[in-house]
């Protein structure tokens, strides 16, 4: 390709001189000539290099085309960890999948993150082309192809980002990866810089598969313009420097844009395929399902085996209230998970009302979160359906969703974003106009109590404040339907009692469905409370319906009275320990109810408890009432539930308040039985966790802290099974505080304390190194590989090959001018030259006969001398002017400091009046420049011809590579045959040559030789 400047190099451009081929060629010539023409006049041959007109010679433009690629592609890495670390932190904190089930389009989501990342680098490459073009980095090229350049490899950047997001779960770990495939994806275009004379048109394209390895091949033909002094235009979009490529910038840019549409499609089908942590997968074919671009087929009655219709297994229902109609109707659903074959949910059956609060409980796995995920559209039904608010969720689902509330396990809050523009955020994903947003934000705001916090940032906030905004957040909108899961999981009871608030104040015309661990937050907030277990459901009903039909009955608790004696005397004495040997084994002590201490006596030194007489008291009033428990101090009785309706606890209390002395109790309680048992119950009874149990034995009643506390000094004596007397290493090392000179602990201090914390810290981070292999592998293995990976790149180069012998010809250059000038027009012997020069077959041998370059065919033209056309004005210059051989024709101008020319620019009549010129062949032209200053000629239009060339998008040759000029004398004349004698026996004498040696022969013919070329 043609870059600038003159061949003037010595050493480089004048190898044919200095390396004697010229020479050699001469006297070759020479000698065809005198052989076949007989002649004896020697004719001489004189070289002059061609004048060369003022240009620019920047150094740093042709550097640039090789390092160009590398910092255009490193500008960007830090936005690519940005933008990837952003789409993936969005899944891993299910922000993505939060903000889908309030009715946002995964499209429009997408299209989200592309505008809001291309944005950034618009304005990122806008600044690049400021810095490009005022730094004199690309002087020459268009700022909006250099624009449109740089915003395409940004579109093609941020879907490569989408790409590479489909491949993680976690954000800080895909901005770390993702800059390191991001740059690694360049290296493929290194390889093709060191091949470039084996890769092909096919294989680039093949390559260009890679949007930085398309970036860098375009930055290379942007440094080749640049060079050229021309710059990328738009007119030559479609041309490149290089001879015979059909890569141009233009297949750059179409090629990075479709590497755009190929990555999104990946990121789609990926995506799809591969979902992560959550989310359902589809299979691998399902672009090719009809189902899939047309929807699910409806189907009202699909029977599946595993399945049964209703809610048969269901141990009790309460009847549904007629007055109500319900929010949420579930009908027959089941879901089967495709991996595995897992049935999840198992033909449910339920209806939740429209305001109430319906407690949804179960056990893990028992199906809850899929069933709130179907209702919310996240997975699919496999049979049976759901409706909401009368709506299908199988056809109707985008209109469900706009009145559709959900607030997950987690929290769904933008850490950068403050309390009003969540509302706001979510309100115009619901749909909400801008006036009906201002007043939600200003309920909201009030009603989850931080009108304070409302300019502040969510992640300024406490834990509490997040989960009551997360909570407040599924009723912007004016959720018909809100779904909570676990909404006050992990929360002080503080914030938990702040939650149940806002539920009971937004509960008004809304379906509540509330998912929770607690018993007692499902017990107070529910009015109806539904248990599933298996995916079926158990129960369904209000707290008192459940607690009545499942329930035991009344738990009656008394505590006897050595028990009252022995927490006396730890108040009493508590820094004391007593010890008494025990002679036979204790029970252990169990934790009864909080619900103690109905009735009470001061205490007394009785001990003496007959359980026969108090269970005769209790039988004596409720005959139905069992002793269920008698574990240390308590007894439990269990009464049911009918006695209470017919006075009989009356009586009974009464009683046992007036004998507490008597029958050896200082205290006794009463308490319901609490929802957890039910739910154990239930949870049995499906068999989760199932134990045996004996017939007509009532279960264990769960565990509670009594109200006087559970330590084990107040409960009892101590005994000897409470010490370990045993010397073992175990009990010395939990007794680590003692000393063992009996002086007790010490703390190590000094120089002692730094030694043994670094050791323990050296410690850890062995620990911590050897069991994470990530890391091991990122700090010891990864730097060696990409030392080895740089090492094969710079090994993989291409094998030194031999050059093809070249034929030189004239034709090989294509379409040439030539010019011939005689000096003295009146020498005969110059004529003849002339004429031989313009008779067939012309310049080279490609006219000759027989054709001896093959694929080069002559085309013969008949053509005189000519004088082309010019306009008036160029005609008046000359006319009028007054121009010597000195200064022939108009000055061009140069570059200078204010402007910069590659090079000059030249006015109309530069270089005088086109001279006579004639077709001696199809490509040849013969230019006559006899009687002008042929120096100021081809200077002057030096820059025409070569934009000649430009616009014809022929980069490779110049149209002008040389002529003749006949008729000069040589000024240096060949010394006298006597001096050359000398000066060679000089030069043996020198080189003490010896007789008889290839040396000393050579010089003896020397003499003869040079006499030989003597040349007027």
């Amino acid at each position: 390709y043609w870059d600038p400047g003159p061949r003037a190099d010595p050493f480089e451009d004048l190898r044919y001189v200095w390396g004697g081929f010229s020479y050699l060629q001469d006297v070759i010539e020479q000698g065809i000539i005198r052989a076949i023409t007989g002649t004896v006049e020697k004719t001489g041959i004189y070289i002059q290099q061609m004048p060369y007109p003022c240009y620019v010679d920047d150094i740093f433009l042709r550097v640039m085309s090789r390092s160009m690629p590398l910092f255009m592609t490193l500008a960007w890495m830090y936005s690519v960890a940005i933008i990837i670390k952003g789409v993936v932190y969005e899944k891993e904190a299910r922000l993505k999948e939060t903000m889908r089930i309030m009715g946002l389009n995964n499209g429009t989501l997408w299209l989200s993150w592309f505008i809001s990342s291309l944005i950034p680098l618009l304005i990122s490459a806008g600044l690049l082309v400021m810095l490009l073009k005022m730094g004199n980095l690309l002087p020459y090229s268009d700022s909006g192809v250099v624009f449109l350049f740089l915003g395409s490899f940004g579109v093609v950047t941020i879907m490569q980002c989408f790409l590479i997001s489909t491949l993680f779960s976690r954000a800080n770990l895909a901005a770390a990866c993702g800059g390191i495939i991001y740059f690694t994806l360049y290296l493929p275009y290194v390889l093709c810089v060191a091949w470039q004379d084996y890769v092909g048109f096919g294989a680039k394209l093949v390559v260009s598969l890679l949007s930085p390895v398309a970036f860098g091949f375009g930055c290379e033909y942007f440094a080749l313009f640049e060079e050229q002094g021309v710059g990328i235009q738009w007119s030559n979009l479609l041309a490149s420097p290089l001879e015979e490529d059909s890569y141009n910038l233009t297949t750059s840019i179409c090629l990075m844009l479709f590497d755009a549409v190929l990555y999104g499609i990946m990121t789609w089908y990926i995506e799809a395929v591969f979902p992560g942590q959550y989310g359902i997968p589809r299979p691998w074919y399902f672009p090719f399902t009809r189902t899939y671009w047309c929807g699910e087929k409806e189907n009202q009655n699909i029977n599946t085996p595993m399945s049964k219709k209703g809610n048969a297994d269901a141990v009790c229902i309460e009847e549904d209230p007629s007055h109500i109609d319900p929010g949420v109707y579930i009908e027959n659903l089941v879901k089967i998970y495709s991996h595995g074959n897992k049935l999840a949910v198992d033909g449910l059956t339920l209806k939740f009302y429209e305001g109430q609060i319906t407690s949804f409980l179960g056990h893990n796995g028992a199906g809850k979160t899929t069933t709130m995920s179907i209702l919310t559209g996240l997975f699919p039904p496999t049979s049976g359906t759901a409706y909401i608010l009368g709506k299908d969720i199988r056809s109707e689902l985008s209109t469900i969703r706009q009145n559709l509330g959900v607030c997950p396990q987690h929290n769904v809050l933008f850490s950068m974003l403050t309390v009003e523009e969540h509302i706001w955020f979510y309100a115009r994903l619901k749909g909400l106009p801008e006036e009906q947003v201002k007043a939600e934000m200003e309920q909201i705001v009030n009603d989850v109590g931080l009108p304070h916090k409302r300019k502040s940032r969510t992640s300024t906030l406490s834990g509490g404040m997040q989960r009551k905004l997360s909570v407040a957040l599924a009723f912007v909108g004016g959720s018909k339907v809100v779904i909570l899961d676990e909404p006050t999981a992990g929360v002080d009871p503080y914030a938990r009692r702040g939650i149940w608030d806002l539920l009971l104040k937004y509960r008004q015309a809304r379906t509540i469905i509330l998912s929770t661990h607690h018993m007692d937050e499902a017990d107070i907030l529910g009015d109806r409370i539904a248990i599933i277990s298996h995916g079926k459901l158990c129960c369904v009903g209000s707290s008192l319906f459940l607690k009545t039909h499942l329930g035991t009955g009344y738990y009656l608790t008394l505590v006897k009275r050595d028990y009252d004696l022995s927490l006396q005397s730890c108040r009493n004495s508590a820094s004391t320990v007593s010890y008494m040997k025990k002679t036979e084994k204790e029970d252990s002590v169990s934790e009864s109810s909080s619900d103690a201490g109905l009735g009470s006596e001061p205490e007394s030194e009785t001990t003496t408890i007959d359980v026969s007489l108090i269970s005769s008291v209790i039988f004596k009033h409720v005959s139905e009432a069992r002793l269920v428990e008698d574990l240390g101090h308590e007894l439990t009785y269990v009464l049911p539930h009918q006695s209470a309706k017919d006075g009989a606890f009356v009586e009974l209390f009464h009683e046992l308040d007036d004998r507490l002395t008597d029958l050896g109790i200082s205290s006794y309680g009463i308490s319901d039985t609490t929802l957890e048992e039910i739910f154990l119950k239930v949870a049995e009874d499906s068999g989760v966790d199932s134990v045996e149990l004996s017939d007509g034995v009532v279960p264990t009643r769960t565990r509670r802290r009594h109200a006087f506390g559970d330590h084990q000094s107040c409960l009892k004596p101590f005994t000897e099974d409470d010490f370990d007397f045993n010397d073992s290493e175990e009990s010395r090392e939990t007794d680590w505080l003692s000393g063992t000179d009996g002086k007790g602990s010490y703390q190590v201090k000094g120089w002692s304390l730094k030694r043994q914390q670094f050791v323990a810290l050296l410690w850890k981070r062995f620990l911590y190194a050897r069991r994470s292999r990530k890391g091991f592998f990122a700090q010891i293995v990864l730097p060696a590989v990409f030392v080895c990976i740089a090492l094969v790149f710079s090994l993989i180069v291409p094998p030194f090959g031999k050059y093809p012998s070249l034929a030189l010809h004239p034709s090989m250059y294509g379409e040439q001018f030539t010019f011939i000038s005689n000096d003295i027009p009146e020498e005969p012997h110059n004529n003849k030259l002339l004429e031989a020069l313009m008779d067939k077959p012309g310049f080279g041998t490609r006219c000759m006969e027989g054709e001896p370059i093959p694929d080069t065919p002559c085309i013969e033209v008949k053509d005189d001398w000519t004088l082309p056309q010019v306009p008036q004005s160029v005609s008046d210059i000359f006319n009028k002017g007054n121009w010597t051989m000195e200064n022939p024709s108009p000055l061009c101008e140069c570059s200078c400091e204010g402007r910069k020319r590659m090079l000059p620019e030249c006015p109309a009549g530069a270089g005088g009046l086109p001279p006579p010129q004639m077709m001696i062949s199809d490509k040849d032209t013969l230019q006559n420049l006899t009687g002008r200053n042929v120096s100021d000629y081809l200077v002057k239009t030096y820059a025409q011809i070569i934009g000649k060339s430009l616009n014809n998008k022929i980069w490779v040759n110049e149209f002008r590579y040389g002529g003749f000029s006949l008729g000069a004398r040589g000024s240096h004349v060949v010394s006298h045959t006597g001096d050359i004698d000398e000066a060679i026996v000089q030069l043996r004498q020198l080189f003490k040559l010896k007789e008889g040696t290839a040396a000393n022969r050579f010089f003896s013919s020397l003499s003869g030789f040079i006499q030989g070329l003597d040349t007027k």
